[in-house]
């Protein structure tokens, strides 16, 4: 097997453990990590493809680089990284949005109201009265 498909697998397996992991935080924490991972996988990139000499080095680049991603899947509409596509939500009551402002949008056409069923009597009575 080449490096990327183990990369790809060892993806697959591990960013899912790492959202389990992260999803009770908050997303304040979950941002400050995102900044750690991003420098760590920047600079030490290279060495999650090409094993380090130094034990644990590469696997330290890895785990950065799936927390990265991890981290990633909680914004709106999640991340793809190798054709893989993760998408989290969080748990934690500080990730609540401080509006309560909604926006949907649907294929459907908006439901008709019902006709209101109205007495002719009265409603010639009411002619009457407005034609005096």
């Amino acid at each position: 097997m080449s490096n990327d498909v183990l990369l790809k697998l060892s993806i697959e397996v591990a960013v899912p453990l790492w959202i389990d992991r992260l999803k009770h935080l908050s997303f304040r924490y979950r941002q400050q990590r995102g900044a750690i991972c991003s420098q760590h996988v920047a600079e030490k990139g290279d060495i999650i493809l090409y094993k380090s000499k130094k034990a644990g080095e590469s696997a330290e680049a890895f785990n950065r680089l799936a927390e990265g991603i991890a981290i990633l899947a909680f914004a709106p509409g999640g991340v793809t990284f190798c054709g893989l596509h993760f998408e989290a939500v969080a748990d934690s009551p500080f990730d609540r949005p401080r509006s309560s402002v909604s926006l949907t949008a649907t294929t459907d056409p908006p439901a008709k109201k019902p006709a209101r069923k109205s007495k002719p009597a009265k409603r010639k009575k009411l002619l009457r009265v407005r034609k005096r």
